[in-house]
């Protein structure tokens, strides 16, 4: 059960309710309302949040980062913050896409000949053709000696090679680089692929094999 606070009325001394517009006996209209602590505090609260937005929007018309001077109570002008200025945009070239290096044909056709020469006297297999074929190499290449070479050379049996592919893909001054891919058979090794870069060197006597890094593979049975 819910209870009121009441009060009498004024033209017949009936008790009404503090929220009664008129005496429910007389129809007396009371001159004043006792307004409710709930309404009222409800009605306070309503009033008291539309007057904060009402002030923010008021307030929120000037931008505190372009505003230039604010007023304050005592008249005095106080500097507002100021927009910090960005930094300048860096313009980024498009990474440029290297272009392919074309050699020279003249000067890269003497390296190529030089590493075919050499692989067609190693399929001689003859003594004068394989000492011929040792002449193509120089520094590291040379290696225990001319000798022992062709020794490991005649015991590894009858070679037969096929040349795929010779390029050239670096040259400068005296010095080149270039990659030989070939196929080679024998009586002892048998079927192997090979792709060998050589460091090519050219000399007084024309271009020598340098120095070698090979990749060889099992050929594939068919």
């Amino acid at each position: 059960m819910v209870e009121f606070e009441t009060t009498k009325c004024p033209q017949c001394d009936a008790r009404i309710r503090n929220d009664a517009a008129r005496c429910p006996r007389c129809r007396h209209r009371l001159r004043s309302r006792r307004v409710d602590p709930v309404e009222a505090g409800l009605v306070g609260a309503i009033l008291l949040l539309v007057g904060i937005g009402t002030a923010g929007m008021i307030s929120g018309r000037d931008d505190p980062e372009t505003a230039g001077v604010n007023s304050s109570s005592s008249g005095a002008t106080v500097q507002g913050p100021t927009r910090s200025t960005a930094p300048a945009r860096i313009a980024l070239k498009p990474p440029t896409v290297p272009t392919k290096v074309v050699l020279n044909e003249s000067k890269t056709t003497p390296i190529a000949t030089a590493i075919r020469t050499h692989w067609t006297l190693r399929a001689k297999g003859d003594q004068a053709s394989l000492k011929q074929a040792f002449g193509y190499f120089t520094g590291q290449l040379v290696g225990t000696g001319e000798a022992k070479w062709i020794q490991a050379i005649q015991k590894d049996g009858r070679l037969r090679v096929r040349v795929y592919r010779i390029w050239v893909d670096g040259l400068r001054g005296n010095r080149a680089s270039a990659v030989l891919k070939i196929r080679t058979a024998s009586t002892g090794t048998g079927c192997r692929n090979h792709l060998i870069r050589y460091d090519m060197l050219q000399t007084d006597a024309g271009w020598r094999m340098n120095a070698s890094r090979a990749k060889t593979t099992a050929c594939a049975r068919t």
